[in-house]
Parts: structure tokens; C-alpha cells; sequence
């Protein structure tokens, strides 16, 4: 009855939002795809056992480079954290992000305070588990919200204590999140990708030459790079790009081609889109110094011409306490960012 309860008031709340800038019919219609959305859902996600979560981790932010007032609201949430750990009885450790960055994880339950960051590098500590019995949850603490985005967080220090309640108690979801597996050269990449995968040149001003095979068609590219994201990925550096926000849920991962350059004859195809699970994506490095960034700055490989990059959905996902609504934030943005001056949305 609880989740009844819960799914109807949230369905009410959705339809009072559109109602603020769609016709009536519109909210029903779009209203009708976010319960539909609300029902996969939950074919993809469930509530674990929690009567096993006897021994947590803590991956904590290093506070070296933030500014004051983000070091006070981090340190204050750490604070929040630990007393509300310290309450349940169930015995934690603590690590800092970076140091010695990947860990070993013997635990029940990762929990990370900080940032996307930080939730991002953790995540690269949960290897790829064929039994789902064995797969780690994750659980983000965004640790400063008014300098942090936060998309894979989905709790603050102002409701970490019933998030936590949720989880021990069952009552929360854990989401089945997809990650990219990767090889070069057919040697495998040695961490899963959680958010996006990088192809670029040497350095930032730098031509990335590559040769593209997706979907059946093969280009020859130069550009400032290319993106190739996880559903969850798209809300970042491929939705700056350019690229558009797909549902945690889906079941395709996107590219997005960066400021691609030719000359006028060329033919400029597979710019950007979707390629199913199940397929791939294939890069040749036409490069003699190439890179390819993993989730950031902090992994890198070299991709020298006549390399092969080989990239495909992983065949087991991140399980993770994440809100499975959060790109319907995106929904809306991107209808605004789609009309012309003066024209209203459809």
C-alpha cells in the first residue's frame, strides 16, 4: 500500500508540473509516458536483502582543493554521515578517493561522500560480478549541493539519516545501472566505464583522427574528439556536447562526435546517436599519439594508429541506490533548448 500510495502521489506531482506549460492533453499524454517509464522501472530494479548489510565503506572527498565554504559543508556532512552510522551499530571503514586510488571492497554496502567524482571512482572499484548475489550497492552523499551537481547522488546531509533508514529498513530501490566494457587491442580495459568514454588527440588543441564503425556504417573522422556514454553518462560532458539525455533504463548507449572538421565535400555522417545493447562501436586510431580518457581525467590510455577500440554494453551493471526520475529534470530543458524564438512549446 505504501509504494501504491507513494507511486500515485508522485504521478500527481508530475502531472501538477506539466500543467505549468503543456495543454491538458499534453500533461495526459506525457503524464502517461512518465507512469509507463515509473512501471519499467521497476523491472530493473529491487530491494535487496538488507538483513546482510553488516560491514559498510566510506569513500570520502579529500577537501585539499575546495574553497572554504564547500570544506565547512563537506566536513559538516562527513559529520552527519558517521553520527547516523555510529547510531545503527553496523560497523564502517573509511578511505579517502585517490588514495591509493582502486581499493579493495569486502563489504556489504559502498557509501560515497563528495561528488559525481568520487561516486565515479568508487564505482571503478566494483569489478563487473557475473552473480548478482555478489554485486557491491552503491549509495551517493552529495557532500556540498550548492557547488556540486550530484546526478549519481541521491541523498545530502539534510535527508541522509531516512535514506539510510530506507535502505537498512528495504524499503529503498537498488537500480541495475549499465556500464561500457571496453578493449584495445583486444586487451580489456581494467575498469568498467560508469559515465563516458573520451577519444581525443594527444592534448586539447589537438586533431583526433580516427576511423568510426557504427550501426553498419564506417567514417573516417577528425575532430576535437569522441564521446561514447552510458544512459546515466548522457547527462554530462555528451549532453554539454550537444547530445541528448536518454533514461537511466535505456536500452541503447549514445556517441556524440566533438566539433567535427572537414572539407566541403566530405561526407559528414555519424555525427552523433544510439547503438542498442547487445551491439558496438569500433574506433581505429589514425593517430600517432591518441588518448582515451575513462570517466574523466584520471584514466588514460595510449591509442596509437592502427589501434582497435572496441566498446559494448558490460554484461553486468553497477547496482546502485539512485533515483531512476532524475533525467526528467532533462526532459523539459531540452524542449526549450529545441524552439525558436517566440514559439511555444508543443
Amino acid at each position: 500500500m505504501e509504494d501504491f500510495r507513494s507511486q500515485e502521489l508522485e504521478q500527481t506531482v508530475f502531472l501538477f508540473f506539466l500543467s505549468e506549460y503543456f495543454s491538458l492533453p499534453d500533461c495526459l499524454t506525457r503524464a502517461n509516458c512518465f507512469i509507463s517509464n515509473h512501471k519499467l522501472s521497476r523491472k530493473w530494479s529491487k530491494k535487496l536483502n538488507t538483513a546482510s548489510i553488516n560491514k559498510i565503506l566510506l569513500v570520502i572527498k579529500p577537501t585539499s582543493q575546495t574553497t572554504e565554504s564547500t570544506r565547512r559543508q563537506h566536513i559538516e556532512t562527513v559529520s552527519v554521515v558517521r553520527s547516523a552510522l555510529d547510531s545503527t551499530g553496523i560497523e564502517y571503514g573509511i578511505t579517502v578517493r585517490g588514495k591509493p586510488g582502486r581499493f579493495e571492497v569486502n563489504h556489504d554496502l559502498v557509501i560515497t561522500i563528495g561528488g559525481d567524482g568520487t561516486f565515479l571512482d568508487a564505482s571503478h572499484s566494483i569489478a563487473s560480478e557475473s552473480d548478482p548475489r555478489k554485486r557491491v550497492p552503491l549509495f551517493g552523499v552529495n557532500s556540498a549541493p550548492g557547488s556540486s551537481f550530484g546526478n549519481y547522488c541521491n541523498a545530502t546531509a539534510a535527508n541522509f539519516q531516512i535514506m539510510l533508514e530506507r535502505i537498512l529498513s528495504g524499503k529503498e530501490y537498488c537500480h541495475d545501472v549499465a556500464r561500457l566494457s571496453a578493449t584495445i587491442d583486444q586487451k580489456p580495459v581494467e575498469v568498467p566505464v560508469l559515465n563516458e568514454l573520451l577519444v581525443a588527440g594527444q592534448n586539447a588543441g589537438a586533431t583526433a583522427r580516427y576511423d568510426l564503425e557504427v550501426n553498419g556504417v564506417t567514417s573516417s573522422q577528425r575532430s576535437s574528439g569522441l564521446i561514447v556514454a552510458t544512459p546515466s553518462g548522457t547527462t554530462g560532458f555528451l549532453h554539454s556536447a550537444g547530445g541528448e539525455v536518454i533514461a537511466l533504463n535505456s536500452r541503447k548507449f549514445a556517441y556524440q562526435v566533438l566539433a567535427r572538421f572537414g572539407l566541403p565535400e566530405d561526407r559528414f555522417d555519424c555525427n552523433s546517436g544510439f547503438v542498442s545493447f547487445g551491439d558496438k562501436i569500433v574506433v581505429e586510431s589514425q593517430m600517432g599519439n591518441g588518448k582515451i580518457y575513462i570517466d574523466g581525467p584520471h584514466i588514460e590510455h595510449a591509442f596509437k594508429r592502427g589501434s582497435r577500440l572496441v566498446i559494448s554494453v558490460d554484461p553486468n551493471p553497477l547496482r546502485a541506490y539512485v533515483s531512476p526520475y532524475r533525467h526528467h529534470d532533462y526532459d523539459e530543458y531540452q524542449l526549450r533548448c529545441r524552439r525558436l524564438p517566440g514559439q511555444a512549446i508543443a
